[in-house]
């Protein structure tokens, strides 16, 4: 006797998947156009891809707006693009020290790149007002990073074995007084 046939049965129906998909979709072709731009302004990059991932990206969002009746809401946008998700990325009250310390470290190096994003956005239209406060933030970002990093070199000082110094060997070389040795 045959088995019968294998049925895969879901939860969700099939409007519900296509809108996970396209949820997925908007997000995976906005990084990639974002992050291709980013490297092109930066100089590197593929420029010549970017009318490609552009039309992939407007084809992803008229999916979106097809699935769910409206188009990707600014907070999911911010989301997908959002650079600050690592482990430290949020504060917690359970952090021991050192982890505090890389929490410190991570959220300067973080804003170090927001104010370069910015400072370059600000260039690009002209915007020397944006400009400037960008700078004004890198600075500050960097002070921040600075403090931080001494501020763990000092706990590693602290922690740090000393050294016992070495007892000095009184004879010379050889064993000869005057340190000759023939």
């Amino acid at each position: 006797m045959a088995d019968p046939p294998i049925r895969i049965v879901s939860e969700q129906s099939d409007a519900d998947i296509e809108k996970n998909r396209t949820k997925e979709e908007v997000g995976i072709v906005l990084r990639a156009v974002a992050a291709n731009l980013l490297r092109v302004i930066r100089g590197a990059g593929k420029p010549y891809d970017l009318s490609r991932e552009m039309r992939g990206c407007l084809q992803a969002f008229k999916a979106y707006y097809d699935a769910h009746d409206q188009w990707p809401d600014s907070f999911r946008l911010q989301k997908e693009v959002d650079f600050d998700s690592g482990e430290y990325s949020r504060l917690r009250s359970d952090m021991t020290d050192r982890e505090m310390e890389q929490w410190e470290i991570e959220r300067a190096e973080n804003e170090i790149c927001r104010a370069a994003l910015q400072i370059v956005a600000s260039k690009l239209i002209d915007q020397p007002l944006q400009e400037r406060r960008g700078n004004d933030d890198l600075y500050s970002a960097i002070r921040s990073l600075e403090e931080s990093r001494a501020k763990r070199r000092a706990r590693y000082a602290a922690e740090a074995k000393p050294v016992k110094p070495q007892k000095r060997n009184k004879k010379p070389p050889g064993g000869k007084p005057g340190g000759i040795v023939l």
